[in-house]
């Protein structure tokens, strides 16, 4: 998966996106975690595909 050009707003809104909606099972994190400065973590995989979503309205994936 090639990480999209994003923007923070994009990040910010991915963090509220994914905190309303939660993470599916099948998007759950297998090794790593981006970790929020509130220490909340996120599957890095599947909180990409939220901001790319958000900033360029595509399928939310983590297909490569």
């Amino acid at each position: 998966m090639a990480i999209p050009k994003l923007k923070k707003e994009n990040v910010i809104e991915a963090i509220k996106f994914i905190d309303k909606n939660g993470i599916p099972p099948q998007y759950q994190s297998t090794q790593y975690d981006l970790i929020s400065e509130d220490n909340k973590k996120y599957p890095p995989k599947y909180f990409i595909a939220v901001a790319n979503h958000i900033e360029n309205k595509t399928e939310i994936t983590t297909d490569i």
